[in-house]
């Protein structure tokens, strides 16, 4: 069996990014479309083509413990309590922050939460 990995859309746009049959899949079948949702996934070929090409993102490794987030510069950049905030502050607030503080909830969203509103708010 091949490694499973965590992945999601690169894009938020509703489309079909991927749908595949193998059987190294958790249930046989995958199908992910642009919706900000993550899914578990084996590391096909086809799914490491679409990781390369850059129409998947990976999100973590199958067996890493839930991301945390980080005490970098991204994570200073966060706007203040955005950790807590629920989808619709988000999107009241977004166009107040810079583009630091925007690229820094993206880059959290994409590894933490991956809410889809969040998400077409933020890009």
């Amino acid at each position: 069996m091949t490694d499973l990995i965590k992945v999601m859309a690169a894009k938020v746009d509703d489309r079909v990014t991927l749908w595949e049959v193998h059987p190294d899949h958790p249930t046989g079948e995958v199908w992910i479309v642009g919706d900000g949702t993550s899914h578990e996934v084996a590391s096909t070929p086809r799914v490491l083509a679409l990781l390369t090409a850059g129409a998947l993102i990976r999100l973590q490794a199958h067996t890493a413990p839930s991301p945390q987030p980080a005490e970098n510069d991204a994570a200073t950049a966060l706007p203040a309590g955005y950790e807590i905030m629920t989808a619709a502050d988000v999107v009241a607030a977004v166009d107040s922050w810079t583009a630091d503080q925007i690229a820094a909830a993206l880059e959290y969203e994409h590894a933490n939460k991956v809410r889809t509103t969040v998400m077409k708010a933020l890009s």
